[in-house]
């Protein structure tokens, strides 16, 4: 969620089929104002934004009709689809230390690999049972193993396999939703699991135990469903979670027990989550009815909706440069632009 997945905390995507709009010019920036960026978008349904940790400028999206780079940060979009014979992407991972490498999860296509940073694709499903896949991330390391969240469970790709290999998480009952790896400790993880709750291995995912000490799962069942786990880079015993329409949950003992945030408003599906480790205490979270700022470690809340013409947000994404800037993608709307004030 690499390095730049400190910034980008991937949404679970909305797996629908929508008509896509080629998108309208964009409007001017303006500081306190979200702005449409969607000069080039031909799919209007955004699953995921990713940006290379080392030059901001260079953005990628996920669609519903394949992927779009910009290399001018958001002022206009190219569609890079060569070698993808599946075009309902739901994921995007720059893979570190160089962006060279990138994956990208489709639903029912798998997942496709890019060694050219985005420009040619192949397939990368060796192993792969299910090709229906939420979300992918790869570990801290230079010669790193990558996860694969699907709906039938976690899978997990090493360069000395070459395939990818199906976990076994005891007592998960559903999909994998959303994943999140230590960046100091690549052996460390988490899984959501859609009706069971959150697992963590420390092993790299040959053992499994099951994290959900206060959440709602025991009760509200279906109802909660983990859409983003967010590691904190300093402190690697935070975590934040969403939890769809169950609200925002946080552990200070690396998923021993949780707590929900009682701040936060009701009334909000949760669907992506966005932090700067810079600026740790700014909380951005991406909701089916716009986007919510916590400036406190979510001790009070702002509806950030001004500008939005789609509030269906299921992706955010800040600048790794420049923290004042931040992206929402929606699911009709295509791409907006905040410019912190």
């Amino acid at each position: 969620m690499p390095q730049n997945r400190f910034l980008l905390i991937l949404c679970l995507p909305l797996i629908l089929m929508y008509q896509c709009h080629k998108g309208a010019p964009n409007k001017p920036d303006s500081a306190g104002c979200w702005t449409p960026q969607n000069n080039g978008l031909l799919c209007l349904q955004i699953r995921d934004i990713a940006i290379d940790i080392n030059d901001s400028k260079q953005i990628w999206v996920a669609t519903a009709q394949g992927i779009y780079k910009s290399s001018n940060g958001s002022q206009s979009w190219a569609e890079k689809n060569i070698g993808l014979t599946k075009l309902d992407i739901t994921d995007i991972e720059i893979v570190p230390p160089d962006g060279r490498i990138i994956l990208a999860g489709s639903w029912g296509g798998g997942i496709f690999m890019s060694d050219n940073r985005g420009e040619s694709w192949m397939p990368m499903n060796n192993g792969l049972d299910d090709p229906r896949v939420f979300m992918i991330r790869a570990t801290y390391e230079a010669n790193p193993s990558y996860y694969a969240a699907t709906e039938t469970g976690l899978y997990k790709w090493t360069s000395h396999l070459g395939k990818w290999e199906k976990l076994l998480i005891p007592g998960a009952g559903g999909p994998t939703t959303c994943i999140a790896i230590q960046k100091n400790n690549s052996n460390e993880i988490y899984a959501g699991v859609k009706y069971t709750g959150i697992f963590k291995s420390i092993d790299g995912g040959v053992s499994w135990e099951r994290k959900d000490n206060g959440l709602p799962w025991s009760t509200e069942g279906a109802f909660a469903t983990p859409t983003a786990i967010h590691i904190d880079p300093i402190n690697d015993q935070l975590l934040i979670m969403t939890a769809g329409w169950s609200g925002l949950y946080i552990s200070a003992n690396a998923g021993t027990s949780w707590e929900k945030a009682s701040a936060l408003p009701g009334g909000y599906e949760l669907k992506c989550l966005a932090i700067c480790p810079s600026e740790p205490e700014n909380i951005f979270i991406g909701t089916t009815s716009g986007v919510l700022w916590s400036k406190d470690d979510g001790n009070s809340w702002e509806v950030l909706n001004d500008g939005l013409t789609n509030l269906d947000v299921r992706a955010l994404a800040i600048d790794p440069k420049d923290p004042r800037i931040i992206y929402a993608g929606t699911m009709g709307g295509g791409v907006f632009k905040y410019v912190k004030e």
